[in-house]
């Protein structure tokens, strides 16, 4: 072999011895690693576990925390509610409790005023049921007597002496008056009524206004009837009026009244009857009064008190206290006022009268009848009560020739009435 071979194989062989020796240091330098590498994943897996025992022990914490803030909103939100119906079962308890004893208070003051109101009325003046029940049924009477336009009836509720007082009075007027006074008057009321009815179209016109203008001629003729019954009941003679009856007088009266308003038309007789049937629709009650010994009449309409007023009984009928309190004075003043009447008073009545003809005259014959009755100045005639001195008539002095007159007609009678006479210028 040749040294060069030699030298090749011998530095081969040395190789080989280190790079066996090489891999040998390797292997023990990889071992190394990977036992250092477990380790650190020993150790990482340890690290890992403790972490995750820290996690677990930290989650199981936060649980138990969470779980425990719960459990105590719970007990706060429970306690709360316990609370909120205690509070309410008080709230509802004091309640009951309240609105019980205002209940009893309520009871207890009902049952005191009940008390209260029994004991004053027993303690109360009364009305004696007798005296009661002759006062309703007085009422009673007149509220039929009204409805039914029954002045007649009317008068019979009156004490005896009240029509003894009308009669006297009467009987005075008469004894105060001359024959030729009543004749004066009775034919200027006979011109009036005949004037008026002349012109009953221009009356219409001048209030037709203020009265249907179909009832209108039917109340001047129901005025024109009412005018001649007066006559045939001798209210314008003076011997009669000596003796004068108020109810024979109202007799013949009220049927002309009554069919002077039913002879209107349906309007004017639904007013009049409206009111009529409130008078029939009234109860009438009787009470004692705040004086001693007062009576008291309340009158209802339903439920409506509408009217109430003293009572008091003169002779054997009871009357309006302010009726018997004013009845006397007002039949005292009339008498007075007849008293005062004079001769010469009665020379000026019928100088009044006179004056008031010729007046009538003049309208009777004007064209206008509105004009004619302003220019006649009818207030400043009468408003001094008495005519102006200057034109007293002297009934001794020649008369003046009188205005003729138009020709008179009756007064046409209103459903079967009989008609009023003409005046006649004899009486």
């Amino acid at each position: 072999m040749s040294f060069k071979n030699l030298f090749v194989v011998v530095v081969f062989g040395f190789a080989l011895a280190l790079a066996g020796c090489k891999g040998s240091e390797e292997k023990k330098e990889d071992a190394k690693k990977e036992d250092t590498k477990k380790a650190e994943a020993d150790k990482k897996a340890k690290e890992d576990a403790a972490k995750k025992a820290e996690a677990d022990k930290k989650a199981k914490e936060d649980a138990e925390k969470a779980k425990a803030e719960a459990d105590k909103v719970k007990a706060e939100a429970d306690a709360a509610k316990a609370k909120a119906e205690a509070d309410a079962a008080k709230a509802k308890e004091e309640a009951d409790a309240k609105v019980k004893a205002e209940e009893e208070a309520k009871a207890k003051a009902e049952a005191e005023a009940k008390a209260k109101a029994e004991a004053e009325a027993k303690a109360a003046p009364k009305v004696d049921e007798a005296v009661k029940t002759e006062i309703v049924t007085a009422l009673g009477n007149l509220q039929k007597a009204a409805v039914a336009r029954k002045v007649t009836d009317i008068v019979a509720l009156l004490p005896a002496s009240y029509v003894a007082d009308v009669k006297a009075l009467a009987a005075e007027v008469a004894g105060k008056l001359d024959a030729e006074v009543m004749t004066k008057a009775t034919a200027l009321v006979d011109r009036i009524v005949a004037v008026a009815q002349a012109k009953k179209e221009e009356i219409v016109k001048m209030v037709g206004q203020f009265v249907p203008a179909e009832d209108l001629p039917k109340i001047i003729d129901g005025v024109a009837n009412l005018w001649g019954a007066m006559k045939a009941a001798k209210l314008n003679d003076i011997e009669a009026l000596k003796n004068f009856d108020l109810v024979a007088v109202l007799g013949a009266l009220e049927p002309v009244f009554n069919t002077t308003i039913e002879g209107l038309t349906e309007g004017s007789k639904a007013m009049i009857n409206a009111q009529t049937e409130m008078i029939g629709k009234a109860a009438f009650d009787v009470v004692p009064g705040e004086k001693e010994g007062e009576i008291l009449v309340v009158v209802k309409v339903g439920e409506q008190e509408v009217d109430k007023f003293a009572v008091v009984k003169v002779e054997d009928k009871y009357v309006p206290a302010e009726m018997a309190e004013g009845w006397k004075k007002a039949i005292e003043e009339a008498k007075a006022g007849l008293a005062a009447i004079t001769p010469e008073a009665v020379v000026a009545v019928k100088a009044q009268i006179d004056q008031f003809a010729q007046v009538v005259e003049t309208i009777a014959n004007a064209p206008e009848l509105a004009k004619a009755l302003n220019d006649a100045n009818l207030g400043a005639l009468f408003g001094a009560g008495e005519p102006k001195k200057e034109e007293v008539v002297d009934p001794n002095a020649p008369k003046a020739e009188e205005a003729p007159k138009p020709e008179e007609k009756p007064a046409p009678a209103t459903d079967g009435a009989a008609p009023a006479p003409a005046a006649d210028p004899a009486k």
